[in-house]
């Protein structure tokens, strides 16, 4: 099935549909970056088993890779969304040369 039926609607009614899915998958992206963003909260900040600092160490030198692509999904966020994700209530971390991770 096409995208768009071509010759069932007018030019400007599929121009407008196009407009408004493109609105859609928009909205969905930044929604499915603050769910992961959430959900990274909870596995390293709020988790009941592990420290963060041993889930950082679990990750390795994986570990800075994980935060840089969080933290870039936040600040996504943050700029169509304003204070969306607040990130001054996580401990601070410092990223180390070798890609490791450390709770400060």
């Amino acid at each position: 099935m096409p995208f768009l039926q071509v010759g069932t609607t007018t030019k400007a009614e599929r121009k407008k549909e196009v407009v408004k899915k493109l609105k859609q998958m928009a909205g969905r992206s930044l929604e499915v970056l603050e769910r992961n963003h959430k959900k990274a909260v909870q596995l390293v900040w709020q988790n009941p088993d592990l420290t963060p600092q041993e889930v950082f160490d679990a990750l390795g030198v994986e570990a800075s890779e994980a935060l840089q692509i969080d933290f870039a999904g936040v600040n996504l966020v943050n700029q169509f969304k304003p204070d969306t994700i607040d990130l001054s209530e996580l401990p601070s971390t410092t990223i180390n040369e070798d890609g490791t991770v450390t709770v400060n």
